[in-house]
C-alpha cells in the first residue's frame, strides 16, 4: 500500500492533525479486496480502486454508505452487503466485495472496539499508545503476540489484558509497524567509521 500512496495510485487523505494518514473505515473493506490478489497489477489496483472511489462518492449521501465511521455503522453498512456487490474495473476483474465484508468485518469490529481501549498521552512513553490505564505499550504487546507468544503467556504477565486486547495489540502492530527517518549519509558513513574501528 505505501508504494502504491507514493506513486499515486491511491490519495493520501491526511487526518486533523496533518500528520497521519486517514482512510475511512470503508476503504479497509477495499483494501482487503485489492491487495489480497497478488495476481493484479499495479495498473489494475489504481483502475479498482479509482472505480470504488467513483462508487463510495456517488453513493455517500442518502442511503448510509459512508456512515462507518463507528461501530455502530456496521449495521447501515451490512444492509448495503446482503445482497452481491461486485466491483467490477473491466470485463474481466470482479472483486466480490460481499466476500470480502464478511471475511473483514471481524476483524474490522475487534479493531474498532480496539481503538476505545487505547490512549496517547505525552507524558508516557512520549506519546506511543498505551492501554487505557496503564502504562503498557500497544505494540510492544502485539509485537509478542506477531512472534508467537501465546495468549495465555501473555495474560499471565499481564493480567490486566483480555485475550481481545492482545488480538487487537496483534493487528494494531501489524498496522502501525514503528517508523524511523532514514539516516542520512552524513550519519551512515559516521556509523560506518565507527562500525571498522
Amino acid at each position: 500500500m505505501r508504494k502504491d500512496i507514493e506513486a499515486g495510485r491511491l490519495p493520501r487523505r491526511y487526518s486533523a492533525d496533518s500528520a497521519h494518514l486517514w482512510f475511512r473505515w470503508l476503504d479497509v473493506f477495499c483494501f482487503a479486496a485489492v491487495y489480497s490478489h497478488t495476481l493484479i497489477s499495479a495498473e489494475g489496483r489504481k483502475l479498482v480502486l479509482e472505480k470504488f472511489e467513483e462508487i463510495a462518492s456517488r453513493r455517500a449521501y442518502g442511503d448510509g454508505w459512508m456512515a462507518f465511521d463507528v461501530v455502530s455503522g456496521f449495521e447501515d453498512l451490512m444492509t448495503l452487503f446482503k445482497d452481491r456487490l461486485y466491483l467490477g474495473s473491466s470485463r474481466y476483474l470482479q472483486l466480490d466485495l460481499s466476500r470480502v465484508f464478511h471475511d473483514v468485518k471481524p476483524r474490522v469490529e475487534l479493531y474498532a472496539a480496539g481503538l476505545l481501549r487505547i490512549e496517547e498521552r505525552g507524558d508516557v512513553f512520549a506519546g506511543e499508545p498505551v492501554f487505557c490505564g496503564s502504562r503498557l505499550p500497544v505494540r510492544h504487546v502485539g509485537e509478542m503476540a506477531d512472534r508467537g507468544e501465546t495468549i495465555e503467556n501473555i495474560i499471565e504477565d499481564y493480567p490486566g489484558l483480555e485475550s481481545k486486547d492482545i488480538e487487537f495489540a496483534r493487528l494494531y502492530f501489524r498496522a502501525h509497524p514503528a517508523m524511523g527517518r532514514p539516516r542520512k549519509a552524513a550519519e551512515s558513513s559516521v556509523a560506518a567509521q565507527t562500525a571498522s574501528r
